[in-house]
């Protein structure tokens, strides 16, 4: 036989991170000890503080956008844009180069890894500025990362598939380390997702800008306009 509660019982839920009071509403007739007996039907409680099942569903969305380094979060497809804030010698300088949002310093697309998951298609360079249009795991890609987020472009006639099939014909391309726009014939990693997504649309989606002259794709430029955001780690 349970053991009896009567009203303003303190309890606890194994899953909760603060005590409840009981409120006994099921029947206003039996006393126990002064107090008012639970029946079974007494299971309401304002609140046991933050739930930490696992099973709640809104748990499990945030602990999986807790680890995005570890793996991808909820809610991304193939097609979408990823940004990262790196750690590395050049984060400084590509952070710098954004006229509006100064935070990322790295973009790719994802894809599909082939086996349920996603990889990110990137055109990435070592300290000397040698490099190429590669794909990396998830995981790859995001080591020292300190920051990342996920866009994804909302422009209706662009279609996700596409944006990946014109990424990847591009793999192997090298790496553009004088960030010259002119020619497709090296990219750097905005440059990648410019080419991707303007020639999915065959129109320009995704535009330049420029300091002191120079043309150029900054990290901001890639979701100023026609993106919406799909994940953002600070959130």
């Amino acid at each position: 036989m349970a053991n009896p509660a009567v009203m303003n019982a303190v309890c606890m839920c194994a899953f909760g991170a603060a005590p409840g009071t009981l409120a006994v509403t099921s029947q206003q007739t039996v006393m126990m000890g002064g107090q008012l007996a639970a029946t079974i039907m007494d299971n309401k409680f304002p609140t046991f503080g933050m739930c930490s099942n696992p099973a709640n569903p809104q748990v499990a969305s945030a602990t999986a956008a807790a680890h995005w380094k570890d793996a991808p979060p909820a809610g991304i497809a193939a097609g979408d844009i990823v940004f990262r804030r790196g750690s590395g010698i050049w984060t400084a300088f590509f952070v710098a180069a954004s006229q509006r949002e100064k935070r990322f310093s790295h973009v790719g697309i994802i894809v599909s890894d082939g086996k349920g998951g996603f990889s990110i298609l990137h055109a990435e360079a070592n300290d000397l500025g040698k490099g190429r249009v590669k794909v990396d795991s998830w995981t790859q890609f995001f080591k020292g990362a300190t920051e990342a987020a996920v866009y994804r472009c909302a422009c209706k006639d662009v279609y996700p598939a596409d944006i990946v099939r014109e990424g990847m014909c591009r793999l192997g391309v090298p790496f553009d380390n004088e960030f010259d726009i002119s020619s497709e014939e090296k990219l750097y990693c905005t440059e990648l997702v410019m080419v991707a997504v303007n020639s999915a649309a065959r129109r320009k989606v995704i535009s330049t800008s420029g300091e002191d002259k120079i043309e150029m794709v900054a990290l901001d430029d890639v979701y100023r306009e026609g993106f919406v955001k799909i994940f953002d780690s600070g959130s």
